[in-house]
This record gives C-alpha cells, structure tokens and sequence, in this order.
C-alpha cells in the first residue's frame, strides 16, 4: 500500500514537472567559434527570454557575444552586442580622442580615432572600439575625465568614470584624483556598484532608447555592450534598469553608463579580417563624430603560422532549400588574418550529411527538406581546420509590424513583413510564402517585396501564408495611391455629446489642451499654436493645422530638442 502510493506521488510529480518544462520558452543555444571555450551570454533583463547568443573570436582575449533577447509574448526584441576583453601582456584598453590627441577639441568617429591611433602606434592593431564620454556638441569637449597614456587633458568634473590605473587594474569610480591613472574616459552613473544594482539611478534612463556600458566582472574581465540601435520590430533599445540587470546577473562588479543616442557605436575587427567594421546599426542611421573613445588593442604580432578557418555564416536560420555561400577566412597564431592553406575543401560534418549539399571548393550549401542544425567544415588531409552551424526550420510566425502601409503608385515595399522561427528572425526565398490580396489589381509581387499597381487607387488586405504551415499566416492593410488618414485636422472640436464648439486653438494648445510640450532644460524655448490659412498659414487640409516653434538661441553648444 505505501509502495502504491509512493508510486503515484512520483507520477504526479513527473507529470508536473513535464507541464512545467512545457512552459518554458525555447532557447536558442549558442553557437561559438572553433575551439573556444566562452560561455552563453548569463545576463538576461526581468521579463527577457534569451533567443540567441552568437559567440564571434575578435582576438585572442576578445569575444564578441551578439546577445538577441524578447519577451515571452516576442513582441520586444532587444539586441546586444557584448565585447569580453581578458586584460593581459598582448591586450589593453586605451582612452583615445579625435587624431589621437587632446590639445584642442574636436569630434572624430570612433572608427576615425581608431585609424590615428594604428597610424601613431606601429605594431599595434585596434580590435575593437566603442564611443565614451558625452560631450559638447559644438566643440567635442568631454563632459568628464579624459587621461590617455598617463596624460591628464581633462578633469574628472564631480563625474564617474571608468579607468586603467597605472598598475593595470581597471576601475569605476568618482574620486578627483586622477593621478594614477594611465587611462580614464567619463561616463555618466553607474548601474552596478559592488556587485549591487544602482536602482537609484533607473529613472535618468526609464525609456527604451540606445546605450553604451562599460563594465568590470568578477573575474577581472572588461565588458563593453552597446545596442543594436533602435530599430523596432528588429531592436528596440534598452532601459537602464534592463543593462543593469544583463551586467549583474553575468557577474558584474560595476558598470558605468557611457554616451548613448546616435553616438553609441560599436566597432570591432573580427577574427580573419583586417578591418575595423562598425558592428551595431547607430540610431542616427549612420556612424557619428564624437568625443572620446575607448579601443581595445592588440599588440600582438603576426605569426603566419595557421592556426585555424574562420566561417561565415554564424549561427543563423534558414529555410528548407535554401542556397547559402558560405565564406571562410585564414587565421594565424595570434588572431591576424593569413592565407588558407591549399588542399582544403568545404564538407559537411558527419551528422549533417543528410541535411543537404555542399560543393567542396566553393562552399555553396544547398539545403535539404529536413530541418535541424547543420554543421559546415572546411577540411584538410581529414583534419578539420574550422567548423560553423546554421539552422534550417520553417515560420512559424507570420506578422507584420504595421497595421497598415500606404504606397504611392508602382511603390515597393516588404511591407514590414517579419518572419520567425521560435522568436528568431529567419532568412527567406521566393516561394516560403503564398501571398493573397483581398482586392484584385492592388499590386503583385516579385517574389515576397509587394509591387503597388501604376493607376488606380485602392486598398485591401495583403496576407502571407506559409508554404510550409497553412495555418501559419500574417495580414497588413494596404493602400494605394490615396491621401493618408487624418488623425488629427486641428480644427475646431465639436463635442459629440453635447453639441459644443470648442476653438481649435484651446482644443489643442490652450491650458486644458491636450497636446503639451517639452524640452531637455538647456536652454531652448519651444510652443505650439494653431495656424490658419485666412491668415495664410501653411494648411493642407481644412482651415488649420498645427505650427510648431522652436527657439534654440540662448542654448549655446549643447544638444536640445
């Protein structure tokens, strides 16, 4: 009798422990370079589920961790890109600024600093960079501490910031003595101190926006993160509390917030390559001349003894039949990029052979109907030199990331088509998807970008289906040719309950309005008032419309808005 109901306990406890594991969201592993031994990203935000971790070697001592993260609902992905640097004989950390030098202000792109930096030190390469200190925009000049090389060109003005002490250990801190400080760039405050969160600090940075950190770990290590950018649906920024959150729960010590916006940059040079890429997508759309930076160098030499390949594509999702080139590159002793040795052919590894086709000198893969991981390698005398995976899975989910488009004649556009397996974006080719139009003559469609029609205007709803999964679809209102709908005209209001007139001018801008206005405190002046076309107002539909004022004279060289 005890034995029979020790038995059904056990049951009951299995199936709960079953239920429970069905719960939690799928996790995409990481997938890490040949031989390396760094772990997946451990930091993840309150309310985040970790999609993906893309591990890239940068250097010997360098790693580059490409963290995608969203909720469980996947309607809030977040991009990171994570920089480890191991401090050792062959790598530090350097503060830079504009040619190298601070004698005067100025405003250089990180990738720009990095460049000076190579060209007056020989024999030492930049890996990887990312921007620092705010500054002033209209003369470059931090806003904290800039020391470089045992140099004091700034003070530390009351501000935190991060450092390499003269004895090379790496410091976050506020202290005005910055004497023994080889290298030291201002920040802003820090999230962790201690191993603790500074949530007193969350509310300066409560919106998603784009970041740049800096942090120390237990282990001694340095981390830089910086977002993607803000590019909702593909990354959507980060708060303070969520970076303070990544950085403690990997391990960190402290972590200092640096200049974010448009400036926050992230450039590295990977593994095999002999360039200085911009990694991240900064949110001005395109890389901005700042203040200080921070560069982790190399000075380790070229050794022209092969090591290893280094393979892309990484870690990413296809579908079933999709042709991928893949590329590779030589790699030598200490990271720098060489010649791959002759004899060497591309093959699949033994339990992917069933997923595909590769041609062994050039390295095209061409997916089979099976879905599952792929492991691609470039061998030689049956040795194998380098190895990277991909995955090959179906949608299942189809969405757009608009409710509706509105398209001028013979426009193109994917119409915000985003298309996931298990929260992971995925490549896609004509034909994974079937696409209807609820109104004949709307458009067609060149493989998945839709073609609006030349003539006439009309509108309708555009749904994609998955080739592979009917019941796997998306759909987006689309118009074409026609005016755009009015949200607000700014005219005069009519309550709809009682009858009563009210002035656009109070409606809309008066002191019960219900638009208001505001600035960053520095200066600038701003209003709003209602413009009217008997006065001769610019108007495009109606009487009124709304004028916007902005008085930036007594700001001086700062940022406002």
């Amino acid at each position: 009798m005890k034995q029979s109901n020790l038995c059904k306990r056990m049951i009951s406890c299995a199936i709960a422990f079953v239920m429970l594991l069905s719960l939690v969201p799928t996790v995409a592993l990481a997938s890490t370079p040949t031989g390396s031994k760094e772990k997946t990203w451990a930091g993840i935000a309150d309310g985040d589920v970790l999609v993906k971790d893309t591990i890239t070697q940068i250097a010997n001592g360098v790693v580059e961790h490409e963290v995608v993260a969203n909720t469980t609902a996947g309607n809030d992905q977040k991009i990171d890109y994570m920089c480890r640097v191991q401090l050792s004989d062959s790598i530090k950390i350097v503060a830079c600024y504009g040619q190298d030098n601070a004698d005067r202000w100025g405003m250089y792109k990180t990738t720009q600093q990095a460049a000076y930096y190579e060209e007056n030190h020989p024999g030492e390469t930049v890996v990887a960079g990312i921007n620092a200190d705010f500054f002033n925009m209209g003369t470059g000049e931090p806003m904290g501490a800039l020391v470089m090389d045992g140099k004091i060109y700034h003070g530390a003005n009351n501000r935190w910031y991060f450092a390499i002490l003269k004895d090379g250990t790496p410091v976050i801190r506020n202290s005005p003595d910055l004497s023994d400080c080889q290298q030291a760039v201002g920040g802003w405050v820090p999230l962790v101190k201690d191993g603790q969160l500074c949530t007193e600090y969350y509310e300066y940075g409560a919106d998603d926006y784009s970041r740049c950190t800096i942090g120390i770990m237990e282990d001694g290590s340095v981390v830089t993160s910086v977002t993607h950018g803000r590019l909702t649906p593909v990354s959507c920024g980060r708060t303070y509390k969520e970076i303070a959150e990544m950085y403690q729960r990997a391990g960190c010590v402290d972590a200092l917030i640096l200049d974010g916006g448009g400036s926050a940059t992230y450039a590295a040079r990977i593994e095999g390559s002999d360039k200085l890429e911009v990694r991240n997508s900064p949110s001005d759309g395109a890389e901005r001349e700042v203040s200080s930076t921070l560069l982790i160098v190399s000075t380790a030499e070229k050794t022209g003894e092969f090591d290893h390949v280094a393979i892309t594509p990484n870690n990413e999702l296809y579908t079933p039949g999709y042709e991928v080139q893949f590329e590779a590159s030589g790699v030598d002793t200490a990271g720098f990029p060489m010649d791959i040795p002759e004899g060497v052919t591309w093959a699949l590894a033994d339990d992917s052979v069933d997923m595909g086709t590769i041609d062994a000198d050039t390295g095209k893969f061409v997916a089979g109907e099976k879905t599952g991981t792929v492991t691609v390698q470039m061998m030689k005398d049956g040795e194998v030199m380098g190895s990277t995976t991909i995955e090959i899975a179906i949608p299942d989910h189809i969405y757009f990331n608009s409710e509706e488009v509105s398209l001028g004649f013979e426009a193109e556009s994917d119409l915000t088509l985003v298309v996931r397996n298990k929260d992971r974006d995925m490549h896609i080719k004509d034909g994974d998807l079937i696409w209807h139009s609820s109104t004949e003559g709307l458009g067609t469609f060149n493989g998945n970008i839709f073609v609006a029609n030349a003539d006439n205007s009309l509108n309708g709803t555009v749904t994609a289906v998955s080739a592979y999964d009917s019941t796997v679809s998306g759909s987006i209102h689309v118009i074409v040719g026609m005016l755009p709908t009015v949200v607000w005209d700014f005219e005069d209001y009519t309550n709809p309950e009682t009858g009563e007139v009210i002035p656009a001018a109070d409606y809309y801008c008066g002191e019960k309005g219900i638009l208001s206005t505001s600035n960053y405190g520095r200066g600038g002046k701003e209003s709003i008032e209602i413009a009217d076309l008997n006065n001769d107002d610019p108007v495009r539909f109606g009487s009124h419309s709304l004028k916007l004022n902005f008085d930036f004279t007594n700001c001086g060289a700062v940022t406002e808005g």
